[in-house]
Formats: C-alpha cells, sequence, structure tokens
C-alpha cells in the first residue's frame, strides 16, 4: 500500500457542500443581513449562520436524499419554532426557575413525540434545540424572541433550498479511477453474477469513494463475503469477493439517514495473518471484515 493510496479523495459532495456554504453566505451578506440589530423587526435577527448549517447538514449524495433531510431540518425548526412560542407565551406566569427546567423538559418530550409521529426522527434534535435558544438566550429581549424564532425558520428554509438547488444543478459523482486493466479479473462470469471482479486491495483510499453497495451476501460454509458495487463513473458493476473471512460486522442503524454510498474505505494489516477491510457509508453506518490475507 503507498502513502498515495491513504491519501482521502474529495468527491463531488464535498465541493457541493463547500459550494452550498458559499452560496448560502452569499445571500445574507451583500445586503448587510449579518445579525445587524439596527435593522428593524426581524430582518435584526436573520443571517447566514444557520444557513450554512442547514447547508451543510441537508447536502447528501442524491438529490432525493437532500430533500429529504432538508425537509426534516425544516420541520424540526418549525415545530421548534412554534412550541418556544408557546413557552414565551406562559413564561409571564412561570415565577421560578423550576418552572422554566420543568416546562423546557415538557417542550422537549412533545418536540421529540410529534417528529416520531410525524416519522421524521431526524427532526427531533432541531425541534428541541429550537425552543430551548428561544427561551434561554439572555440577549435577546422577550418581545424580540418571536422575531428569533422566526429568522431561525427563514434561514433554515434558505440553507435547505440552496443544498437542493446546488445538488440538482452539480454532477451527482465525481469522475473515480477504475480498475486497472491489467488488474487480475479471476473466476469465471458464473462466481460473479455476470459482474467484473475486484479485489479487496482496491478499499485503499480513495478506491470506494461515492461507489454504491448494490448487495451483499454471505457464504460461511465457503468462508466468503461477496460485496456488489457500482462504480460512481459510468455504472459498472463490479463484485467484490473477499474469502476466509475471520469476523464480518455490519450495521444499519441509519443515524445520518438512509444512505448506500461508501463515503469511505481502508484496508489495514491486522497482523501477518490477516487484513481488516472497512466501510463507512453515507448513512453513517459501518462494515468491517477481517480475512485470511
Amino acid at each position: 500500500m503507498t502513502l498515495g493510496q491513504n491519501i482521502p479523495h474529495i468527491g463531488m459532495r464535498t465541493v457541493k457542500t463547500a459550494v452550498a456554504v458559499m452560496v448560502s453566505y452569499v445571500i445574507f451578506a451583500p445586503s448587510g443581513l449579518l445579525y445587524n440589530e439596527s435593522y428593524p423587526g426581524v430582518l435584526g435577527y436573520i443571517g447566514p449562520l444557520y444557513a450554512c448549517i442547514a447547508g451543510i447538514v441537508c447536502m447528501q449524495n442524491t438529490v432525493e436524499q437532500t430533500l429529504k433531510s432538508g425537509l426534516s431540518r425544516f420541520l424540526g425548526v418549525l415545530i421548534g419554532a412554534v412550541l418556544g412560542l408557546f413557552l414565551l407565551v406562559i413564561e409571564p406566569f412561570l415565577h421560578h426557575w423550576a418552572l422554566t427546567a420543568a416546562m423546557l423538559g415538557l417542550v422537549c418530550v412533545a418536540g421529540i413525540w410529534v417528529c416520531t409521529l410525524l416519522k421524521r426522527p431526524n427532526a427531533c434534535v432541531m425541534a428541541c434545540i429550537v425552543p430551548c435558544v428561544m427561551v434561554i438566550a439572555g440577549n435577546v429581549p422577550g418581545g424580540e424572541r418571536f422575531y428569533y424564532g422566526l429568522a431561525r425558520v427563514v434561514e433554515t428554509l434558505t440553507g435547505a433550498g440552496v443544498a437542493l438547488i446546488i445538488n440538482t444543478l452539480l454532477p451527482t459523482r465525481a469522475p473515480v479511477q477504475e480498475a486497472p486493466e491489467d488488474a487480475p479479473a479471476g473466476g469465471s462470469e458464473g462466481e460473479t453474477d455476470g459482474r467484473e471482479r475486484m479485489e479487496p486491495d482496491r478499499a485503499a483510499q480513495p478506491g470506494l469513494h461515492d461507489y454504491r453497495l448494490a448487495g451483499m451476501s454471505v457464504d460461511y460454509p465457503a468462508g466468503e463475503i461477496r460485496l456488489g458495487l457500482r462504480s460512481p463513473q459510468g455504472g459498472t458493476e463490479y463484485t467484490m469477493v473477499i474469502r476466509r473471512f475471520q469476523s464480518f460486522s455490519a450495521s444499519r442503524e441509519l443515524p445520518w439517514g438512509e444512505g448506500v454510498y461508501i463515503s469511505s474505505s481502508t484496508i489495514q494489516r491486522m497482523d501477518e495473518n490477516s487484513c481488516l477491510l472497512e466501510l463507512e457509508l453515507n448513512s453513517g453506518d459501518r462494515i468491517a471484515v477481517r480475512y485470511a490475507g
């Protein structure tokens, strides 16, 4: 394994995220919307920060995933703003800090419950953060916190919209180096279901960045694991056959949402007799295979 193989590849998702952040900032900065308190009403609380954050969080590998992430974040902010406004209305009646603490807890429970009811678990975080900030923020006067909530909704909607537009306009995948022509194909067509053969060594960075995981099978008696992979350039399909596997683990908890594209891939030698192949998907899940070799 060479040093160059360990240098991470800059993929199109990285490029599009950077563009989304720049565009989100430019939308607000030229007109002076940088949380300028001299501006009247809600304009004094609008700026690019939450738009940039939304652009980063919502940018995914595909337009569909970006739309789904954007809707979840916007919904979370909207629910949080409504709950925050409710707290501001009843705040004058909360004459003790213990009552305020109890209401903050109840509001978080309500936010998570509503997001779960709407089947938007990724919206839960913002549904809890926004009302807490609206009530606790010491630098925002009482009546002005209504403007604060509205400003967060506007910024989030802007950032999510920018991420969706950028993901639609820019190419979905960056060109990735294909397997060398002299790489051993190995096996017959039947062994790889008509797909081209790929060796596990291709997992060395940046070998599998942006490849799509199309399938996975385990043949325990034979000691083989097969990964179906689809190239981001041209859609060429490969089968990676990992022989003599010693241990295997795969998660599907989807901490970052649905995703089947490989964000990073590494392969390292564990000892004289075994190697460890690890894949991280854009869902945040990991696949790890230790095999003899």
